[in-house]
């Protein structure tokens, strides 16, 4: 993500370290597909807000592992739904590539 291309990148990120400053850095401005949950540490509302970019998808109560621990159906459910959305993600991004 650091180096430029005259090639459209597009990216997908399960759970990045938000807290991280250069993360953070390599994620402004870039067309990419987040997924975090609440419960994450690395997980600020106040980060969410900048990348405006990106199409996100933020899970409440989902832990680093994109689960909730405690709730083993509710983690399923939420998985299905991820998938869900980085499907139409790609799909969304295959078109926008191929024209």
């Amino acid at each position: 993500m650091q180096q430029s291309s005259s090639i459209p990148a597009r990216y997908i990120l399960l759970t990045p370290l938000l807290s991280l400053d250069h993360t953070m850095a390599n994620l402004l401005n870039k067309q990419a597909f987040l997924a975090i949950g609440t419960a994450d540490p690395h997980f600020s509302q106040e980060k969410i807000a900048q990348l405006t970019t990106l199409d996100l998808a933020v899970f409440d109560g989902l832990n680093h592992s994109l689960e909730d621990a405690s709730n083993i159906i509710q983690s399923i459910q939420f998985c299905e739904s991820l998938f869900i959305q980085l499907k139409a993600y790609i799909q969304k991004n295959e078109l926008s590539i191929s024209m």
